[in-house]
């Protein structure tokens, strides 16, 4: 968390000290990034809790409303890089280079270490993996900004600043919306894709004893 804000904000002051657009959108989206892991970490907490006499399913919920909420915001954002993108397409700005890159390598190598450290949660739960999500999604980014500084550098090609903005735009949207079906999916406690409830009657239904089975309800708390 305390690695994305300062990220962050070195970001915002880089770009706009720069004109970089695509280092602002790369800080905007660090920001999306510790808010993310704040509010993974929020809903952990809370999902652990056992259950009780008012929440009898238990609070592990608190993580798939999570992931709800990160991959919302993410796709919001997505849409925001998309307009000032469009807008930098118009009226294209001279960017300061060594300024940009300097910023940019160390927002890689923040991203690079928040990437190795929530690695290992990615395969735990769907709040984790969101929140990675957006930390993988922001490492690309900062690879990409590195490398339109250095061709920048080199050719005054200026509309690869907010080319690259609208790549990285579209990633982050892919991700967000796959991570945003998911938790829906589970929130409208749709039949699990892995679950098929015609064989769970037959199986049933030869049991001895058991004339017929009706009206079957299977959903799941959380992506377990």
């Amino acid at each position: 968390i305390i690695l994305n804000f300062l990220i962050c904000l070195s970001e915002i002051i880089g770009g706009l000290l720069s004109g970089s657009l695509s280092l602002l959108a790369d800080a905007f989206h660090n920001f999306s990034d510790g808010m993310a892991i704040l509010i993974s970490f929020l809903a952990r907490i809370i999902g652990m809790r056992s259950p009780d006499s008012r929440m009898t399913f238990g609070y592990k919920r608190a993580e798939i409303l999570a992931a709800l909420l990160n991959s919302s915001v993410i796709i919001v954002i997505s849409f925001y890089l998309f307009r000032e993108a469009y807008l930098r397409f118009k009226e294209p700005q001279k960017i300061t280079v060594p300024l940009m890159l300097v910023v940019a390598i160390f927002g890689l190598i923040a991203d690079l270490i928040c990437v190795y450290l929530l690695y290992p949660e990615t395969h735990q739960s769907l709040n984790m993996r969101s929140a990675y999500l957006h930390l993988l999604s922001d490492t690309l980014s900062s690879v990409g900004v590195v490398l339109a500084g250095i061709v920048i550098y080199f050719y005054p090609v200026y509309f690869l600043d907010p080319l690259l903005t609208v790549v990285i735009a579209i990633f982050i949207l892919v991700q967000g919306y796959q991570v945003l079906k998911q938790s829906t999916l589970i929130l409208m406690e749709r039949v699990p894709a892995e679950v098929d409830i015609e064989e769970i009657k037959k199986k049933i239904e030869i049991i001895p004893g058991i004339n017929s089975l009706h009206h079957i309800h299977i959903w799941q708390i959380d992506e377990q």
